[in-house]
């Protein structure tokens, strides 16, 4: 099923393109599953903020609303589990241990 679930995310980075998502804010997409179709396979996209020091709270709340919105929309769709990487710590520089209380809280 590896190959299969990149090829689907590969539609779903090609449909975001046109579907745009605005930062804090998450889009999901569901992908039938062509060996199972009682499958779906999902991905939730979320667009994490860019940390700026000097807007601390602002960085935050927008990360808290990616994680919200993504929260919904699993609840919408029923899903029962949900991964998350951490979102904003990388090339968006959210230092990780603030990062991870807004996650924590976030639950």
């Amino acid at each position: 099923m590896g190959t299969l679930f990149v090829n689907q995310v590969i539609a779903v980075s090609q449909e975001l393109q046109d579907n745009s998502c605005p930062i804090g804010q998450s889009r999901i997409f569901v992908a039938k599953n062509r060996q199972n179709r009682n499958i779906a396979l999902f991905v939730i996209n979320t667009v994490g903020p860019v940390y700026h020091s000097e807007e601390k709270e602002k960085s935050a709340f927008l990360l808290q609303s990616c994680y919200s919105t993504s929260f919904a929309l699993a609840n919408l769709y029923s899903l029962t589990s949900i991964a998350y990487p951490a979102i904003s710590c990388g090339a968006n520089h959210f230092p990780p241990q603030e990062a991870a209380q807004v996650a924590i809280e976030s639950v």
